[in-house]
């Protein structure tokens, strides 16, 4: 077991380590988390600092504690420093899947669970970027192995290691990190101990309850100090997230979906393995084709005959999606706690297709490597210029030009190219412990994402990113303040790409108008300036006009770029009251 550990950890280091800082921030999410820990750096504020001139972070500050720690020896915070503490995570929860899957079914469905998890879309999505969600998912994830293996010992003792992993989860997003190991280990432990009368259920009950408790001490103190200092906008802010946001009573309206939109999502995260669905229509061994009556009746017997572990895994995916489909807010990476345990049973079907349904598995297997033929193919035609950029269309063709100028089968020099071609080697001899086409079709995987991450993606999003016209702005304003405007009545969009690179200078106009009453981002009560530099969207200044029409206007500078965070073509403006 400790060799095979050994092998996942390598493997995992090296697939995702070498490529998280390539991709200049090209989404509003990712600046906008990093920009607190810088702020945490050159304020030493590090309980609830300011960002974006008036606003405090919407989350609690375990993540950005830890991108901070990562950027202490740059003495700054860059991209790669950023998406450290995510790519991490991912990394650690893989390590914990393999131990805790391979002590109950072996080494092989443990190592093939891990390398499933670390190769799904949503996770490796997950893994490189900076964003609270992965560390979220590790902190749950290993508190849930830790109250399950507790319920499998009987439920005596205290899960100390589970709590403690309860609490960074709740200094990384809200209470949530409590709330769902606990049930998931409450229904286990009836189930699988079923209790007797109303006093066994009781104490249960008041264990967990104290158990609760016990992983609410240390976020505490956080919680105490950063009302100390945030005051009542503070506490404004942890019920809305919390309270309002589960109840779907938010005063603004935060990725409102309905029910059908986790098993719509669970198509596209679980890519490449969703393909698998179409398994059933190859012949097996026996000759049998697919057929919906024997397929479900095989489902119930399967449930009916499920061990431990696999009951736990079922009660896990259920009760967390169940948990989240209760809010009207969703999102993808909500519900990435259950693919550790999806990729249980990804792990299981593979070894079965391996052994009942093998072209199914090599079907798979060709066409992976047929996406990475076709992605090989495309990269020489946009490499060798055959393939005119302008005909792909306004959203396009900057990617393609990018990709064209630095990236493409020659471009040799790129370190994250030639690590990428080690790496394949590497993984190709680690994997050979796995059976022959599930050995073959990870390798393939794997050699497809890192050709993404080494020479596709970099290129193609950086083109994207605000990140190359900070320079140029900070050039034009000579020194200058300059303030920002975002037609957006919550006052919760700025230009966070451009406040990132630009070190957290830019102002945020101040606004006549508010939001809800109470909201907690309402910090900046300072004077509209008489004069100075506006950084504008081109729609968004027709607006600022008509809310302003006190100023006088005077173009200095158009971008001609379309921001990857209001969506709007880039101006700088000056302002003069008249």
């Amino acid at each position: 077991m400790r060799l095979t550990a050994r092998t996942l950890f390598f493997i995992a280091i090296l697939t995702l380590i070498p490529f998280i800082g390539l991709c200049d921030f090209h989404t509003k999410g990712e600046p906008r988390e990093a920009v607190v820990a810088l702020t945490m750096l050159d304020t030493g504020n590090w309980i609830l600092p300011v960002n974006n001139g008036e606003e405090i972070a919407y989350k609690p500050p375990m993540f950005h504690w830890l991108v901070a720690l990562a950027s202490l020896p740059m003495g700054h915070v860059t991209e790669f420093t950023a998406r450290i503490p995510s790519a991490l995570a991912v990394i650690v929860t893989a390590l914990a899947t393999f131990l805790f899957f391979a002590r109950r079914r072996g080494d092989t469905v443990g190592l093939l669970t891990a390398l499933v998890l670390l190769t799904t879309f949503e996770v490796h999505r997950a893994a490189m970027a900076c964003r609270v969600d992965m560390v979220l998912t590790m902190f749950i994830v290993l508190a849930l192995y830790g109250m399950l293996s507790h319920v499998e010992r009987g439920g005596k003792g205290v899960p100390w290691l589970a709590l403690l992993c309860m609490s960074g989860g709740m200094l990384t997003k809200g209470p949530v990190a409590i709330v769902l190991p606990l049930l998931v280990a409450y229904v286990y432990y009836g189930l699988q101990h079923r209790p007797k009368g109303l006093a066994a259920w009781l104490r249960l009950t008041g264990q967990y309850a104290a158990f609760a408790l016990l992983a609410l001490v240390l976020p505490a103190v956080w919680y105490y100090a950063a009302w100390k200092q945030g005051g009542d906008g503070f506490l404004y802010l942890v019920y809305e997230e919390n309270v309002l946001r589960f109840l779907g009573r938010m005063p603004y309206r935060s990725h409102e979906k309905g029910l059908y939109y986790y098993p719509l999502v669970l198509l596209g995260g679980l890519l490449p393995y969703t393909l698998l669905l179409f398994a059933p229509c190859f012949k097996g061994r026996t000759g049998n084709r697919f057929s919906f009556a024997h397929l479900w009746s095989r489902l119930k017997a399967r449930v009916r005959r499920a061990d431990a572990v696999e009951v736990a895994s079922m009660l896990s995916v259920g009760l967390i999606l169940l948990f989240y489909c209760i809010p009207k807010s969703k999102r993808s990476v909500y519900i990435l706690p259950i693919y550790p345990f999806l990729s249980f049973f990804i792990a299981l079907a593979l070894l079965r297709l391996q052994r009942v349904r093998p072209a199914a598995l090599k079907a798979f297997f060709w066409t992976l490597a047929g996406l990475t033929g076709t992605l090989v193919v495309m990269l020489t035609v946009v490499e060798s210029g055959w393939l005119p950029a302008n005909l792909l269309g306004e959203k396009l063709a900057p990617m393609v030009r990018a990709i064209a100028e630095g990236g493409g089968l020659d471009f040799m020099g790129n370190y994250a190219l030639i690590a990428a071609m080690l790496i394949a080697i590497y993984c190709y001899y680690a994997l050979r412990r796995l059976p022959e086409v599930v050995n073959d079709t990870l390798y393939t995987l794997l050699v497809l994402l890192m050709l993404l991450d080494a020479v596709v993606l970099p290129a193609a999003l950086s083109a994207k990113s605000d990140k190359p016209y900070t320079a140029q702005i900070l050039h034009d304003a000579q020194g200058e303040k300059v303030w920002t405007f975002v037609d957006d009545p919550d006052r919760m969009m700025h230009f966070f790409t451009l406040n990132f690179y630009a070190d957290n200078s830019l102002g945020v106009f101040p606004e006549r108008r508010v939001g809800a009453v109470g909201h907690a981002t309402q910090l900046n009560h300072e004077a509209e300036p008489r004069a100075g530099l506006l950084l504008v969207g081109d729609k968004d200044r027709e607006r600022f006009a008509a809310l302003h029409p006190e100023y006088s206007l005077t173009l200095v500078s158009d971008y001609h770029h379309r921001s990857c965070d209001v969506k709007q073509d880039l101006q700088l403006w000056r302002f003069v009251r008249e």
